[in-house]
């Protein structure tokens, strides 16, 4: 699992979009099952969008309002945790999640 930046690391992944961070791993040779990102950060694409970029290389989740309301570049922990526990707890099962929250 990969959870996407909320913000760019200047320079490195100024301009990025999700489909990006992902090939960005590949060339290192992880391919991440499913990726979560924000769907309210900046520069981020809708969720079909995604979807459609990744195609079936990795399940994708969109998860809105992650960033934590004290920061500027933080994942809200509550929110994030909650997040990952439903896509644990459905990882077992075998059941496909939607690709949005």
């Amino acid at each position: 699992m990969y959870v996407c930046n909320l913000n760019p690391q200047v320079p490195e992944t100024v301009g990025y979009s999700v489909a990006d961070h992902v090939r960005a791993l590949q060339r290192h040779g992880l391919t991440p099952d499913v990726v979560l990102y924000d769907s309210d950060s900046a520069g981020l694409a809708t969720a079909d969008a995604v979807s459609e970029e990744l195609g079936e290389l990795v399940s994708t989740r969109a998860v809105p309002g992650l960033l934590a309301a004290q920061s500027a570049t933080a994942h809200d922990p509550a929110l994030l945790g909650a997040a990952l526990a439903e896509l644990l707890a459905h990882a077992s099962t075998g059941v496909v999640l939607p690709t949005a929250l």
